[in-house]
């Protein structure tokens, strides 16, 4: 199967109710020893915990002990400093430390989720003492709640001040700005869609533009999420852009902005046969959803009569609760809508129609996807279990569960399942989904990749921690399915069309089909609507598998039938199938060389060979063989063999382009087979070898100018002061025997107040050959009323091909105010900690990884970190009045099921640090799931 993006947009699937927190928020606990614990420290943490007590849906999956060890484990990920060990048994001591400092603190006797309280107040308590970082108190317990929420279910977590701000944004669906969705692209600022009817269409932004710069700030190496709050503002307000267009010279535009109100809706009357069909896509579900639902029907309906309605909800993630109760509500004049059931499935609140308004004469087809989720579903399950409309499409997400909000006073909101809802009949689409009447599969053949047999899909299922609900789950089958040839989008369709309401008619398979189904039919019952159409959609399937035979016959892969009629789920319609007669072999070539290779390198192109022998006397039909693994570069490939004659050995081909930033990977990868008339055919191992690149290793120093020189102004002291313009010319020297080619050499503000104008942000070099250096100007302007004392940027230096590289901070201490104008000082070397593992990784199939090595520095080593399956697992610390340069280390480490992903990150006394990722396969994994890409930088 061809690895797709799926977009599924992260959106508000929330109930109706924004909650504000009631009650007190001081408690007081008594501990271990009978003591009264004060929590003040812990405020945030306590709140929450006495919403969740109150609030969760299912109390079944509070685990108060689990909750306590995560929340710990993700805060320790946010302090570097911090380990946090529990005993293997579970009872007893655990330990907690900061650096060298370390204490004791008793696992309590767990009855309730309040007693998870004195620990974790007791912990807080140490960091106060001894923590000197960079980690404010708010974000150690934001980090604490997400880590306790984290063990709920996938939906409940902790939406901090700048992210609540925005949902709010987004569910309201109006804010001030000047109307466009922006992204990063190729490390730019990039427009990705200008919206309609407002300040950046009027002012002729296309997609694809760059900004380079917002105002007097360049937005170079500017976050997404910065960029976005500086486009935005009051309304009436200006803002100014530097622009620069693919063939057009750099301009710049002044745009007033506006009230923008995002449509989530969109209208058009299309053609079916002599018929006037109403087409309602709707994006999303906000506050003003279905006024725009009501208000571009009537639209459609003002210009002539309507024979039918097609509600496209397809890519629709869902949103407020009300809005989707509101729009079912409009298609049906009886019926129940939404059940919805409190915790342990006790309180149930039942929805039923009760508009009966002029939207329920006509002819339904809902559309919906693996991307249509929770309000979308609502709608969906709603008309199609009330037989009010036929649902045509994709198996859909499965979020069957409700959000509520619960406002904290520092302006951050809780996020917590409190209840979940049943579609009518008190049926539950939790980690299943809405099954279409008419399933449609798309099937994709590209020049090296196929796509032709159907997975299971990315959904709820998918996500670790989904809530079930087995007791009202039902599953269903449905009426008919079928695959359709379906034309892969490019990564540039993808982004201009994902926030755009408008659907192309004419190269939409779903859509036209769904056209023709309501040219041919007049019925408003959905049975008989489905049994009306029955012929269409054979004679459709029967076409659609035509075009998928000649797709592949064009690739010399015989795909075509025997046997008479036949159903569309790929079995002869009589008889059962033949017994197995088939042997499979597999080989790796190089494609440039065509030679077999025994590893599969990093950067190279590789064509894997599968041969299936029939040694049978009987055909083989519609052989296809999916690859199941734990890495997504081969999770999914298929290689689709067609006919293979009864006797006769045949070739499937798919070409691997492998990154040059994967670390290396061994497994042994599953090919599973399915065939029209075969049986159970056993699944072929093989062994994969995959081995990263050797990586660039970097040091640096910079030079200051400050005397007019380099594109510099100031008074030349060589300190950095306020009102200067400060030029740094950065020297990168490449220390390792491989070239490092298109290095990106940026200078980022970390400032959040006090901002540092970047006139010279990124720098990119072409080449850097082994122990060869290569120089980049970065410049920085100081406001003459900055109001700190010193100014901190960031510097990042990164190899484009295999992502290798580092981040490093500078400090100037403005106008000389510390005994050192700077840190680091320049002309002063800086070099990485090196790593260096001297363990064996060979051997597989284990519990446990006894890992052994050593981290060197130049100067002085801080501490060593090793991280595993998600968890800091290790830590060791350098004396701090004798630090050595070089730290041994051992350490053994727990693996999980299939593939663990290792960690190890030194630090030097300036936190300059060192990333080492190593992949170890434990003993194996039941079932194979698909996880992130095995890349250098997928660190915790």
């Amino acid at each position: 199967m061809t690895p797709r993006k799926i977009s599924i947009i992260a959106a508000a699937l929330f109930a109706l109710l924004i909650v504000s927190g009631k009650g007190s928020s001081f408690i007081s606990i008594v501990g271990p020893g009978g003591e009264n614990k004060n929590l003040d420290q812990i405020k945030k943490i306590t709140r929450a915990v006495y919403l969740i007590q109150q609030n969760y849906y299912d109390p079944r999956r509070i685990h108060p002990d689990k909750m306590l060890r995560e929340g710990l484990f993700t805060l320790s990920k946010k302090i570097p400093e911090m380990l946090v060990e529990f005993p293997e048994t579970g009872v007893g001591l655990f330990a907690v430390s900061i650096g060298r400092e370390k204490t004791e603190i008793p696992i309590p006797v767990v009855h309730k989720l309040f007693d998870i309280l004195p620990p974790a107040a007791e912990t807080f308590s140490f960091l106060q003492k001894n923590y000197r970082g960079k980690v404010t108190v708010d974000e150690e317990e934001y980090a604490f709640i997400n880590g306790m929420l984290e063990t709920l279910d996938p939906h409940s977590n902790l939406l901090t001040p700048e992210v609540f701000d925005e949902f709010k944004t987004q569910t309201e669906g109006e804010y001030g700005g000047i109307g466009i969705v922006v992204g990063i692209k190729d490390d730019e600022l990039t427009v990705i869609a200008p919206l309609e009817g407002t300040p950046a269409i009027r002012a002729g932004l296309k997609t694809d533009d760059k900004i380079i710069q917002i105002d007097d700030l360049l937005t170079v190496n500017m976050s997404l999420s910065e960029a976005v709050e500086r486009l935005r503002g009051k309304v009436s307000s200006r803002v100014t852009l530097h622009l620069e267009r693919k063939n057009h010279n750099p301009f710049e535009v002044t745009l007033v902005r506006e009230k923008i109100i995002i449509e989530s809706v969109w209208g058009k009357a299309l053609t079916a046969g002599e018929k006037r069909i109403a087409f309602l896509r709707v994006r999303s579900f906000q506050e003003d959803t279905y006024a725009d639902l009501e208000k571009e029907f009537e639209k459609i309906k003002a210009a002539g009569p309507v024979d039918g309605i097609i509600l496209d909800l397809r890519n629709n993630p869902g949103g407020l609760l009300d809005q989707s109760l509101l729009m079912a509500d409009k298609f049906l004049d009886s019926g129940d809508i939404l059940f919805t059931v409190g915790p342990n499935n006790a309180d149930e609140e039942i929805t039923r129609a009760q508009r009966g308004n002029d939207a329920t004469t006509e002819p339904l087809v809902v559309l919906v996807d693996s991307g249509s989720a929770s309000a979308s579903e609502i709608v969906a399950g709603a008309l199609k279990r009330n037989d009010r409309a036929m649902v045509m499409g994709m198996q859909t997400f499965g979020k069957g569960s409700v959000q509520s909000l619960f406002n904290l006073k520092d302006g951050s909101a809780l996020k917590l399942t409190v209840a979940q809802y049943l579609t009518p009949k008190r049926i539950s689409i939790q980690a299943v989904g809405i099954t279409p009447d008419v399933l449609l599969a798309p099937s994709i053949i590209e020049e090296e990749a196929f796509d032709v047999v159907e997975g299971e899909g990315f959904g709820e299922k998918s996500l670790e921690e989904h809530l079930e609900n087995p007791e009202y789950i039902q599953q269903t089958k449905p009426f008919y399915s079928f695959h359709f040839l379906d034309r892969p989008k490019k990564e540039e369709e993808t982004d201009k069309t994902e926030y755009t309401l408008k659907v192309d008619e004419k190269n939409d398979f779903i859509l036209a089909l769904a056209l023709k189904v309501l040219a041919q039919t007049g019925e408003v019952n959905r049975d008989k609507m489905l049994e009306q159409i029955r012929p269409l959609l054979e004679k459709e399937a029967g076409g659609q598998d035509q075009l998928i035979t000649q797709a592949l016959k064009q690739k010399n892969i015989d795909f075509t039938r025997d046997g008479g009629p036949e159903s569309h789920s790929g079995h002869p319609a009589g008889g059962p199938a033949a017994p197995a007669a088939l042997g499979f072999s597999s080989r790796f070539l190089d494609k440039a060389t065509n030679k077999p290779a025994t590893a599969i390198n990093a950067g190279d192109e590789v064509v894997w060979t599968v041969t299936a022998k029939n040694e049978g006397k009987i055909d083989a039909l519609r052989l296809v063989g999916v690859v199941k693994s734990e890495n997504p570069l081969i999770d999914g490939r298929e290689f689709v063999f067609g006919r293979v004659k009864g006797g006769e050995s045949r070739e499937a081909r798919v070409t691997l382009k492998i990154p040059d930033d994967i670390i290396s990977f061994a497994e042994d990868a599953k090919i599973e087979f399915v065939s029209d008339n075969r049986g159970v055919i056993p699944p072929l191992s093989v062994v994969t070898q995959f081995v990263e690149k050797p990586k660039p290793v970097f040091t640096w120093r910079y030079r200051l100018f400050d005397n007019g020189s380099e594109g510099s102004s100031g008074n030349g002291n060589g300190l950095v002061e306020k009102g200067e313009t400060i030029a740094l010319m950065v020297t990168i020297r490449n220390e390792s025997p491989n070239p490092a080619s298109d290095v990106a050499v940026n200078l980022k503000n970390t400032e959040k107040k006090s901002l540092i104008p970047l006139t010279s942000g990124r720098v990119i070099l072409p080449s850097i050959d082994p122990s060869a250096e290569s120089q980049a100007r970065l410049a920085f302007r100081i406001p003459a009323d900055f109001a700190k004392t010193e100014a901190e940027l960031e510097l990042s230096v990164r190899d484009k091909a295999t992502r290798a590289g580092f981040e490093d901070e500078l400090t100037f201490f403005l106008g000389g105010s510390a005994k050192t104008p700077a840190s680091p000082l320049p002309d002063t070397a800086q070099v990485l900690p090196h790593i260096q593992i001297t363990s064996q990784m060979s051997a597989a199939n284990r519990q446990f990884l006894d890992l052994t090595g050593q981290a060197e520095d130049d100067r002085a080593l801080k501490d060593l970190i090793i991280y595993a399956g998600g968890k800091k697992i290790f830590y060791q610390a350098n004396p701090v009045d004798r630090p050595a340069k070089i730290m041994p280390f051992s350490a053994r480490i727990p693996l999980e099921e299939g593939a663990n992903f290792i960690a190890i990150e030194a630090r030097d006394n300036r936190d300059l640090s060192a990333r080492k990722v190593i992949s170890v396969m434990g003993t194996p994994k039941k079932a194979y799931v698909s996880q992130s890409p095995p890349q250098a930088d997928a660190l915790p």
